[in-house]
């Protein structure tokens, strides 16, 4: 305790010099960080900066830490582009930055009004796969929203969507800054939280919209879609296509190719109807659905409507790049019964 008022009255840096010259004592990481940090809080960043030179000359280097303190003192002394050079050279001297870095550096651009070059932060850290913490997205949501950049900070949730967790707050602040989430970013979320199979928040998140002044597009209803279909809940996928055609949302051909491709081997009569359906509507199944439609066709019969809607759609020209879907030769073995069938198309 008594070093360290001798340092907070003398000249610190002097001081602590003489200390390791003459041996009287053998610092470390932890040391250094202490007398660093406390330089810095009283504003005394270029004494915290001539402390890092002399630590880089000795046996103890300097880590991560102790450049971030004295990077975020800069920033806050207004001396960001003092910030950035210091950064770049501990980088060039091989000492990675983290998020802590990251983050002192872009909110000290945002005070500047240097968003672009803050964003440019998160590209490389994503580069450097440094994943961002909610503080980042923070920092970059509230300077767009003073800024009234509203398409920057809707286009920095929907990056944060790789952190679900991390999105729903950022909603939440950007509702906090009269920044009203559109649909986008509403489906960017909803498809976040289903590719992590946590459909359950997703159908909260959802069935929010509405509350919101916002009316789910055929991309939301996709999104819920395949969620339900891949968490294993048919009936409930079902029940929100109905709604969704209720709600006077028009399905697509994507619509009718998850429905498809989520029905079970005794749905053919569903089948039927859909791609019937489908097609009146001028859609086809793309490749996945019709390799999904292909064992439907024993259990169907030889003669089904389901049979005929298969090999019509097979005739048809795709329009996609002018390819036809492959004639197959399907076999089925049915060895409960002692006998096999080819069905051809």
């Amino acid at each position: 305790m008594a070093l360290f008022l001798l340092i907070g009255f003398l000249k610190p840096v002097e001081l602590f010099k003489k200390l390791i010259r003459d041996k009287l004592c053998e610092p470390n990481q932890v040391t250094y960080e202490t007398i660093i940090n406390g330089l810095c809080k009283v504003g005394q960043t270029s004494k915290a900066l001539e402390l890092l030179r002399f630590m880089e000359k000795g046996s103890c280097k300097p880590f991560v830490e102790q450049y971030s303190t004295i990077i975020d003192s800069l920033c806050k002394d207004r001396m960001v582009d003092d910030a950035l050079h210091l950064f770049n050279e501990m980088t060039q001297k091989g000492v990675p930055a983290n998020v802590i870095t990251y983050n002192s550096l872009v909110h000290g651009l945002c005070n500047f009004g240097r968003e672009s070059e803050a964003a440019r932060m998160l590209i490389d850290m994503e580069e450097k796969q440094i994943q961002a913490s909610t503080r980042t997205y923070n920092i970059l949501v509230n300077a767009f929203c003073k800024k009234g950049s509203v398409k920057d900070a809707e286009l920095a949730v929907q990056a944060m969507v790789r952190r679900v967790d991390d999105a729903r707050k950022l909603v939440d602040c950007m509702v906090e800054n009269d920044i009203v989430p559109n649909i986008i970013t509403y489906n960017s979320l909803i498809n976040g939280l289903c590719k992590k199979k946590r459909v359950d928040q997703a159908i909260d998140i959802f069935r929010e919209i509405p509350n919101k002044g916002l009316i789910p597009n055929v991309v939301t209803y996709n999104t819920m879609l395949h969620g339900l279909f891949q968490s294993g809940n048919p009936t409930a996928a079902k029940e929100l296509f109905t709604e969704m055609e209720d709600n006077g949302c028009v399905p697509d051909s994507v619509t009718y190719n998850v429905i498809v491709q989520g029905l079970k081997k005794n749905e053919c009569q569903e089948a039927e109807r859909l791609l019937e359906e489908m097609i009146n509507r001028g859609f086809l199944p793309d490749s996945a659905t019709f390799e999904m439609l292909l064992p439907l066709i024993p259990n169907a019969g030889q003669y089904s409507r389901l049979r005929n809607i298969i090999k019509k759609i097979a005739s048809v020209e795709r329009k996609e790049g002018d390819q036809r879907i492959p004639k197959y030769t399907i076999f089925v073995d049915s060895s409960s019964h002692g006998e096999s069938a080819v069905y051809y198309l």
